[in-house]
């Protein structure tokens, strides 16, 4: 999945890919994810999830990728993927010891 990942040139679909790989490590588990993230880069935006729970800059762009939003966010896709392909690296090594 990685590999496939970062040769992905859609930087849409790349983010995807890479979220999948994050939710695959994390056993979809968001607040794991969210922990984790927190602890890799503390200052890390932070959203309020459609329920309870806070999630960072990553999960809440994942949310907002869907063709029914009016602002679909490109911009800060562009801006965060080289941030979140790093942290998805940093994970794959934290539980494979490899990338």
């Amino acid at each position: 999945m990685w590999r496939q990942a970062i040769s992905e040139e859609s930087p849409v679909t790349k983010y995807l890919l890479l979220y999948r790989v994050m939710e695959s490590l994390f056993e979809s588990n968001t607040q794991n994810l969210t922990g984790w993230i927190i602890a890799k880069e503390p200052k890390v935006p932070m959203f309020k999830n459609r329920g309870k729970h806070k999630v960072t800059l990553y999960t809440h762009l994942r949310h907002t990728i869907h063709p029914q939003k009016s602002l679909f966010p490109i911009k800060e896709i562009r801006d965060s993927l080289p941030r979140f392909q790093d942290l998805v690296k940093k994970a794959i090594s934290d539980k494979y010891g490899y990338v």
